[in-house]
């Protein structure tokens, strides 16, 4: 007996899928698996982007607990840009795609700080998943090298912790 994954469904049988995509090309392997390997007629593909440019709060600490004073960024990011490149980015390497194949979707873009955490990150997409009633959350592992100083950590090692129906392909 073949055992199948329990899927929630609309009464016409469409479900929701969200994708978590970032803007290396690695990500949209999660899209082609849904697109091959899942997604039926009807389905609606809900694709989640952080775009981590904001700029951080910079606060100085003096010596006496308690006392901070907020510093205005000295060059702040253009995060409007930012957004509308990410946006770009995914309406040339996505849309047409989605839409030769007859994809329902929709694409969710969030701007935060530039030093956001895998878990800000997972956070969002969980999130986002709920909001939407997803049936599956699918990413895509980078295999990226980790680095305490420039990388906070794998967005797919913290997605494994989240309590949805999560797909994360290799």
């Amino acid at each position: 007996m073949e055992v199948s994954p329990v899927i929630i469904a609309d009464e016409a049988g469409h479900r929701t899928i969200v994708v978590a995509l970032d803007t290396e090309v690695e990500s949209l392997r999660a899209l082609d698996w849904v697109q091959e390997h899942f997604h039926r007629t009807g389905d609606i593909v809900h694709m989640v982007h952080v775009c981590k440019c904001m700029s951080a709060p910079l606060e100085v600490f003096h010596g006496v607990p308690g006392t901070s004073l907020h510093v205005p960024d000295p060059a702040p990011h253009n995060e409007s840009r930012e957004l509308i490149a990410a946006r770009e980015f995914f309406m040339g390497r996505v849309k047409s795609k989605l839409d030769k194949a007859g994809i329902q979707w929709d694409l969710h873009l969030f701007a935060d700080t530039v030093n956001t955490e895998a878990s800000d990150i997972a956070t969002i997409i969980q999130k986002t998943a709920q909001k939407v009633q997803a049936e599956l959350v699918v990413l895509a592992h980078h295999d990226k090298v980790q680095q305490s100083y420039f990388g906070p950590g794998s967005v797919a090692q913290v997605c494994e912790n989240l309590s949805l129906p999560l797909a994360i392909i290799p």
